[in-house]
């Protein structure tokens, strides 16, 4: 709703005012401040949050179950991290890989659909920066390369990687 122009919005906020008795609106914006406080005052709020792994988890998971499909725990882990907190991308990459893969998933499969680096390999890459193993990084990096995978792709790998080290060496695993 925010892409409103100001003359749809006056439009909208007369109707606002008087609507009809059996009309409800339901407008959505990711851009609240891009609306008129005369609109947002005429409104009720509810703010979306995005929603956890582990719920995405669990939901994936009923899914595959009602479905005959067996899922590896760690491929659903992947898919609920991937969706980014929103369920039904988690449920649309399901279904593109139940097309690919039939009624067994595995980490592998999720990791090929979704032109994903495998968990080992980035952290294997570390264990090369670790060791200050520069021929060694240069290697797994050719190799990750190699299989198709661009380096924007690996950063990112690596970035949400540190960043899940961060948080359990600092919270704990859980």
């Amino acid at each position: 709703v925010h892409m409103l122009t100001r003359e749809a919005f006056n439009a909208l906020l007369k109707t606002l005012e008087e609507p009809p008795a059996h009309v409800k609106f339901i407008v959505a914006t990711t851009a609240v401040n891009r609306l008129p406080e005369t609109v947002q005052s005429r409104c009720q709020r509810f703010d979306f949050r995005n929603i956890s792994v582990h719920d995405i988890e669990k939901r994936l998971s009923d899914i595959c179950r009602t479905e005959g499909v067996q899922a590896e725990a760690a491929a659903i882990h992947t898919i609920a991290r991937y969706a980014r907190g929103g369920l039904r991308d988690s449920q649309s990459v399901l279904d593109q890989i139940l097309s690919f893969c039939g009624d067994r998933i595995s980490p592998v499969d999720v990791n090929f659909v979704l032109g994903c680096i495998d968990g080992d390999k980035i952290l294997a890459l570390f264990d090369s920066f670790v060791r200050k193993d520069a021929s060694s990084a240069l290697s797994r990096v050719n190799e990750i390369l190699s299989e198709g995978k661009t380096s924007g792709e690996c950063i990112d790998q690596m970035l949400s990687c540190v960043r899940e080290l961060l948080i359990a060496s600092s919270c704990g695993k859980e």
